[in-house]
């Protein structure tokens, strides 16, 4: 996996991103970074500085299967870490199939509201979560693994 590094001289270590999200934000964050690298084994990982949507920008390319996974890490006191998830149309409704496994309602309003950008001005899919609690946790990390299933080939 290739490192590209833009307005920034190094990847944060551990340490500081830990003083920067405090430990249980730090655990979601290292929880998403694992299962993404597992289960959808990136090409690339990006660092960046997030701007007005956080302190840094962390993002994942899968060439391969055209997703992006995307982290926007904030200070500890908003306690929270932004996922974002973009991907093709095949890759939502295998989502959609899987849907009643997802308890979170905030993942349910996005998936929802997903749609209906999608539906009003085209191109891909981007859901957009706020991870505060386990629940939003292990719904983002069940979204992960539903976009590294391979569809079956239908005979």
């Amino acid at each position: 996996m290739e490192t590209r590094l833009i307005d920034l001289k190094k990847v944060p270590n551990e340490k500081k991103l830990l003083k920067l999200l405090g430990e249980k934000v730090f655990n979601f964050y290292n929880q998403i970074c694992n299962t993404t690298i597992s289960m959808l084994d990136p090409d690339f990982v990006t660092w960046d500085l997030g701007g007005r949507r956080g302190k840094y920008f962390h993002g994942y390319l899968i060439s391969k299967k055209s997703i992006t996974v995307d982290l926007y890490l904030y200070s500890s006191k908003y306690e929270q870490i932004t996922c974002e998830l973009h991907f093709q149309k095949r890759f939502m409704q295998k989502i959609l199939k899987k849907r009643n496994l997802l308890s979170s309602k905030e993942i349910q309003n996005s998936i929802d509201f997903c749609i209906e950008f999608n539906e009003e001005y085209g191109g891909g899919y981007t859901i957009s979560i706020r991870i505060r609690n386990e629940e939003e946790l292990q719904d983002v990390l069940k979204i992960i693994k539903i976009l590294s299933t391979r569809s079956k080939v239908e005979t």
